[in-house]
């Protein structure tokens, strides 16, 4: 789950060519017509100033039309099914997953897992599809099943060798399926590339204390989450999980 990126303003009057030609249902061809490929983000921030001005349905449109621009680009997707969810629409796949991660931090694991199979079942982009497939595979684990891949699962990852430096997501799947173990998993989340390394720490750190606490060991668990809580990945949702793990766990002290 990876940050997402924001750029600067677009030209005003383009801006306000383009809002007009989304009202009049010509947003898809006027879209086509951007120069450069990250003419995406513009809208994202776009879509961003409506959300923090209370304006949802705008900012709905705003990322509809990063989509149109580029729909192989995941944050747009994101941030629209983030703004679905907190108007109550739950059709959107995004905003299903969303749902999932929030009733997973609440520790409603059943149906987190119910949430999550949903996303994955009607996600299109593979990054969305594979975080839903962990998120499914880690509710599985809580609610004590020791292999939590079903075949729908595992048709995900089917394929894919799990080498971290080519399938970071493959490797985290293989680790919840028990096939690597946590020192070659640890040791996976390394990188030549010193963001990456701290992106991947996140993730690591947090599943690996999700295994040590299904497994019992409370202390252990509760040092990789505070290790995840340290790279201070905040739009990560595995930062969410695991200051969740600590809240639990001090309240059960």
């Amino acid at each position: 789950m990876r940050p997402l990126p924001l750029s600067g303003f677009l030209n005003l009057r383009l801006v306000v060519f383009l809002a007009l030609a989304w009202v009049t249902g010509c947003a898809t061809s006027r879209a086509q017509g951007l120069a450069g490929s990250d003419s995406w983000m513009e809208f994202l921030e776009h879509g961003d100033e409506c959300w923090e001005k209370g304006d949802l349905d705008a900012a709905i449109r705003w990322y509809g039309l990063a989509i149109r621009v580029d729909p192989e680009a995941s944050p747009p997707f994101r941030r629209r099914g983030q703004a679905q969810l907190f108007k109550g629409n739950l059709d959107d796949a995004i905003a299903m997953k969303n749902r999932a991660c929030l009733r997973y931090d609440l520790g409603l694991y059943g149906q987190a897992l119910e949430d999550a199979e949903k996303s994955l079942a009607v996600s299109v982009l593979r990054e969305d599809r594979d975080y839903a497939a962990l998120l499914a595979m880690l509710c599985r684990r809580r609610l004590g099943e020791h292999d939590p891949s079903t075949p729908a699962l595992r048709r995900v990852f089917a394929g894919r060798d799990g080498d971290s430096w080519k399938d970071w997501p493959a490797t985290i799947a293989a680790f919840l399926r028990g096939e690597i173990s946590e020192s070659d998993f640890l040791l996976a989340k390394e990188s030549t590339d010193a963001q990456k390394t701290r992106e991947q720490g996140c993730e690591a750190w947090f599943y690996a204390g999700t295994v040590r606490l299904v497994d019992g060991d409370v202390a252990t668990a509760v040092d990789c989450f505070n290790k995840c809580v340290g790279t201070k990945m905040y739009m990560f949702a595995e930062y969410s999980h695991a200051r969740a793990e600590l809240a639990r766990a001090q309240k059960e002290k």
